[in-house]
């Protein structure tokens, strides 16, 4: 597995992360800050490294082209978001069912 192919899965799986925690209830919050948040994001990618071996076998060929790496960043980030949007609804579901 060359570096670049390695950098490529770190790079994915942190605009995925990053849409994530951008969403997710908690991190969401205004109380804390962006660096905070992109901070946690890279201590979160980099500590998982074992989950990164291999994950996109492709994105060397996606993310050498400017517009694929793109599309491909902005999928993974949407992903992170919808995730992430999935569990404000799960919380406000349960915030209004208490009421």
């Amino acid at each position: 597995m060359e570096i670049m192919d390695i950098s490529n899965d770190f790079l994915l799986a942190g605009a995925r992360t990053l849409g994530l925690f951008l969403a997710v209830p908690f991190f969401s919050s205004r109380l804390l800050p962006f660096r905070f948040r992109l901070a946690l994001t890279a201590l979160f990618v980099i500590a998982l490294p074992s989950t990164l071996r291999g994950a996109a076998p492709g994105a060397a060929a996606l993310l050498s082209d400017p517009r694929g790496a793109l599309l491909c960043l902005l999928g993974e980030a949407l992903v992170g978001l919808a995730l992430g949007w999935s569990g404000l609804l799960v919380m406000g579901a349960i915030r209004g069912a208490a009421v």
